[in-house]
């Protein structure tokens, strides 16, 4: 089993039923976004309005306040005035990007190809000559991520338990760890980002990894928790019937979620099994670094989703949603 870190994405949105992730710089959303009815794709406003009809083969969420979209085959950009920058044209184009090793002389341009030729355009539909040497174009970087079995993971015939360890008191000795061994009967276990506790018993389940050193489901992991003897478990809800994972990098931070599926409907959660959206969802397709994602909300019909995330002052963390469509 392998999973990809993509991690600079955009969301490709192919007909209504096929989405590919490709490379980009996410900044400036400019607040409109994709949606789909009968196979076609338009943009709307953050509060579901219609700003441009669906019409498009295949749309991306915007950079730079320009989107790119296909029309009739070929691809080109509009803004959210629905206007085209770009002409479709093209046989394939880059998304906008900024680029240059100079700090202040980087250029915000595309790369189009019509015809095998090879074009560079800005941001206002000018075509434009530049040292190729100059543009840093790369590639989708990506890395292939193995779920690691740790030690604490432990094969026993052809089923898996998880060894663990916590502290206990004593009377004499002072305070000392315990080391015991779970008896779930796993099919599978494996952990995610060296945080992150992934087990299946007949349904998925999802932990952090703190709870093999004795810290509480939900606990902070600033506050030593102490057990009498034999008192510590491991508390994992066996409830998803599928799970992926996805994460990206835009350049500072890295985000990562769970995408499962729960009772036939899709949701979003977070470390340690904490449900991040609600599961009422046919599919979710990719979320991108800024906590957006295209979810398929009635059969056919596609929006865009936002995952707000927020620390409280105890250090938790709290999440709400935005939906950019009116079901």
């Amino acid at each position: 089993m392998k999973y990809y870190i993509s991690l600079i994405l955009v969301v490709l949105l192919v007909g209504c039923k096929s989405i590919q992730i490709f490379n980009s710089k996410s900044d400036s959303q400019s607040h409109f976004y994709p949606y789909c009815v009968n196979n076609k794709w338009g943009f709307n406003s953050q509060s579901g309005d219609v700003l441009i009809k669906a019409q498009f083969e295949e749309a991306y969420l915007p950079n730079y306040g320009l989107a790119k979209i296909k029309k009739n085959g070929k691809y080109g950009f509009v803004n959210k005035k629905g206007k085209y920058v770009v002409k479709p044209k093209f046989d394939n184009v880059t998304n906008f990007k900024q680029h240059g090793r100079q700090v202040y002389h980087q250029l915000i341009l595309t790369k189009a190809v019509k015809n095998g030729k090879v074009y560079f355009i800005n941001q206002y539909g000018e075509t434009i000559k530049v040292d190729e040497e100059e543009i840093l174009f790369s590639h989708i970087d990506s890395i292939d991520i193995e779920p690691t079995v740790l030690p604490n993971i432990i094969r026993i015939n052809d089923k898996y338990e998880l060894a663990f360890r916590y502290l206990i008191e004593s009377d004499e000795s002072g305070d000392s760890f315990q080391f015991d061994t779970t008896s779930l009967n796993l099919d599978t276990a494996y952990t995610i980002s060296n945080s992150i506790l992934i087990c299946k018993k007949d349904k998925y389940g999802i932990a952090f990894l703190s709870q093999l050193v004795g810290i509480p489901a939900n606990s902070s992991p600033y506050v030593k928790t102490k057990y009498n003897k034999g008192e510590h478990q491991i508390a994992i809800d066996f409830i998803y019937d599928e799970i992926e994972f996805v994460s990206n990098y835009d350049g500072q931070k890295s985000f990562l979620y769970l995408i499962a599926k729960k009772n036939n409907y899709w949701g979003v959660i977070g470390f340690g099994g904490t449900e991040m959206s609600p599961f009422t969802y046919l599919s979710i397709n990719t979320i991108e670094n800024n906590g957006i994602a295209i979810v398929e909300y009635e059969d056919g019909k596609f929006g865009a989703l936002k995952i707000n995330t927020n620390y409280t002052h105890n250090r938790k963390l709290t999440y709400s949603i935005e939906e950019f469509f009116i079901r």
